[in-house]
């Protein structure tokens, strides 16, 4: 996957070597992308979690409301009328919160990554 993504992570590496991270983005062009991917990574989720599964702080001044849904901000840029691109979900997903998800067709897709490993840390490690 990385080889395939190498030209356009070498521009931005250079562009953020002039500009710094913070003053670089992308415009992505009309094209039929699969699924497109939004990690809620640093919202509060509105449950408790252990020290493993804690969110990082977002940057002061750069905090998201309490139980901030970003499917429901940005999902109908991804999943409107004609489009073919899947929206998936990750971090923090409960499995009754995902199905619910995917049932009422907010959401195409979310992935379970850490549990899984940590898990198999605990059991096997």
């Amino acid at each position: 996957m990385e080889i395939r993504c190498l030209f356009p992570l070498k521009v931005l590496d250079a562009n953020f070597s002039v500009w710094g991270p913070r003053a670089v983005g992308i415009k992505l062009m009309k094209r039929e992308l699969g699924f497109i991917n939004l990690s809620r990574k640093g919202c509060d989720v509105g449950r408790d979690s252990d020290d493993y599964f804690k969110s990082s702080p977002r940057p002061a001044g750069k905090e998201l409301p309490p139980n901030y849904k970003l499917n429901q901000q940005f999902g109908s840029w991804i999943k409107y009328p004609g489009s073919e691109t899947m929206l998936m979900v990750n971090h923090e997903y409960a499995v009754e919160e995902a199905d619910k998800l995917v049932k009422t067709g907010q959401i195409d897709l979310v992935s379970f990554g850490r549990p899984f490993i940590y898990n198999r840390i605990v059991l096997f490690g």
